[in-house]
């Protein structure tokens, strides 16, 4: 297993079976493979929430 996984770093809720089967029946999703694409669309889809949330307020923080 790749040290970097998810499994590797984070603890699971009781419900996380439950959720997975759910996904995979609604969506045919499983939980995330390749975490560098997961982190790497976070990193854009923050870049836009700033963007359209700066009309709105004036950023004095930031998003880790």
């Amino acid at each position: 297993m790749d040290p970097r996984s998810i499994e590797s770093v984070e603890e699971h809720s009781e419900g996380r079976h439950e959720f997975l089967a759910w996904l995979d029946q609604n969506f045919g999703l499983g939980p995330p493979e390749d975490l560098d694409v997961l982190w790497a669309g976070r990193k854009q889809d923050d870049d836009r929430f700033r963007t359209w949330v700066s009309q709105f307020v004036e950023l004095g923080w930031r998003l880790p």
